[in-house]
């Protein structure tokens, strides 16, 4: 994930085809993290000592949603997600490596020109034996490439997320599946991720680290464009991620639907957003934030139980970062 002092810092399934593209560990939340069958995980995850890649997970009960975010052996940005129903006692999923392309963040998105295909597996422990309570292994495997890499939640803001009643989650637009917005809240901070593709069609991803809340309900930050080493180099040297601001973003929330406003590159662009149904249903949303010297309490009801009801995920697709 991108380390936010370094930085000045979707998806419901596809159904029948249509993708959508998802370390904190405060002291008491890694007090909980010992009763790892019981805990969520949505969150971003990271390894500190590689700083610049990370995943993003979407747990929404007993399926979960990860979206990859790493580099392609050209160095260049690439995500991948894949999709999981837990077991044994939700301490293990595994699922596909799926690998999409599509319209360029610059043209009208069209979900039919967006093609997935399977470019691997990977698997993940909550209580890889060896590790503290709070560790967890993923293990993935492209082509002749198998790695393991131990992550922990990614440290920032002043709480843990709360999946369910705060904004941590996949946002997407459903006429447009394909492309996405994963954030993660940590009590007075928002860490997001716009996964999308590139002028030439490819993954593209791009992290809002560190936002500033303007309101209980809206949030502004800085895109980045991220370049570093692939994912099959035997080792991840964080010497070698480049990091440049690249535009803004601002995302105006309104009970379970927002705007989501990114300006890339000079290219500015106004997008409708709401929360990936897929698996167990959110029920409301109550954000907490600092606005200015006080903290801002607001609750918003949802009535989203058609969420439970959606047909499981199949290819999906979501978010996370690294240094």
């Amino acid at each position: 994930m991108i380390e936010l002092s370094n930085m000045s810092n979707l998806h419901r399934t596809f159904r029948h085809f249509r993708l959508l593209l998802a370390g904190i560990t405060f002291a008491v939340f890694t007090a909980i993290a010992g009763n790892a069958h019981a805990q969520n995980y949505s969150d971003i995850w990271w390894n500190p000592a590689e700083s610049g890649w990370g995943l993003t997970i979407a747990d929404h009960g007993p399926v979960a949603f990860v979206v990859w975010y790493t580099y392609d052996t050209d160095n260049q940005p690439t995500w991948f997600t894949l999709t999981g129903t837990f077991t044994n006692n939700r301490k293990n999923f595994s699922g596909d490596l799926i690998r999409t392309t599509g319209p360029a963040y610059t043209q009208p998105f069209r979900p039919d020109l967006v093609t997935v295909a399977k470019i691997g597996t990977a698997s993940f422990d909550f209580a890889p034996a060896g590790q503290p309570a709070g560790k967890a292994t993923f293990s993935y495997t492209i082509g002749t490439v198998t790695q393991t890499k131990v992550i922990e939640r990614q440290p920032f803001g002043n709480a843990p997320p709360n999946w369910g009643y705060d904004y941590s989650d996949l946002w997407w637009n459903p006429a447009e599946s394909g492309w996405g917005l994963t954030l993660a809240q940590h009590g007075n901070n928002v860490f997001g991720v716009w996964f999308t593709y590139g002028l030439d069609g490819k993954p593209l991803w791009l992290p809002i680290p560190g936002v500033t809340f303007t309101g209980t309900s809206a949030f502004n930050g800085v895109l980045y464009t991220v370049t570093g080493p692939s994912y099959a180099n035997p080792t991840f040297d964080p010497a070698r991620v480049v990091i440049t601001p690249a535009g803004t973003a601002t995302v105006s929330m309104s009970g379970t639907t927002g705007t989501f406003t990114p300006t890339l590159n000079g290219f500015t662009q106004t997008k409708t957003i709401t929360p990936q149904p897929f698996a167990n249903a959110r029920k409301a949303f109550g954000i907490a934030v600092q606005s200015g010297s006080s903290a801002v309490s607001q609750t918003v009801d949802a009535s989203l139980d058609v969420f439970a009801s959606v047909d499981p995920p199949g290819l999906v697709f979501d978010q996370w970062v690294g240094d």
